[in-house]
């Protein structure tokens, strides 16, 4: 089933810093090709990635950029090919899946909750459940 781009578009808008990403990257950023730099678990997680704004003209001028995704009250999470970073093939935020098979193991989930969807190209894929997002980012100025 192909992702729900508009959600994703919805969702990262409505984050704490999710539009300001939109205006500057040009356009909604799936994530696709960025490196994982570090993904770290507990009450409040984070994502960080390094990603490049690339340019319809040419992707010699692509400008890489730091991405950290803060995650607020993390509910659940199911992750695969835990490896020293990794690279994506997108990273889209979803509204929560029905997962009945995870009743009982995980926190009390709410329909506002937020789902990040990985999906793998090398190493780290699957999904974090959490009850909101921040973004932040930063131009790295190395190409």
């Amino acid at each position: 089933m192909p992702p729900d781009y508009s959600a994703h578009e919805r969702m990262l808008a409505s984050c704490d810093g999710g539009q300001r990403l939109i205006d500057w990257h040009g356009r909604v950023p799936t994530f696709h090709d960025a490196e994982v730099i570090e993904i770290g678990f507990g009450p409040a997680g984070i994502v960080r990635l390094r990603h490049w704004r690339s340019y319809e003209q040419s992707l010699s001028l692509a400008e890489p950029y730091d991405l950290i995704l803060r995650l607020h009250d993390v509910v659940d999470l199911e992750i695969s090919y835990v490896v020293h970073g990794g690279i994506l093939f997108w990273l889209l935020l979803q509204p929560p899946k029905a997962r009945p098979e995870r009743n009982g193991y995980t926190l009390a989930r709410s329909d506002d909750d937020f789902e990040l969807d990985l999906e793998p190209s090398v190493g780290v894929g699957g999904f974090i459940r959490c009850r909101s997002v921040s973004v932040e980012f930063t131009t790295t100025g190395v190409a």
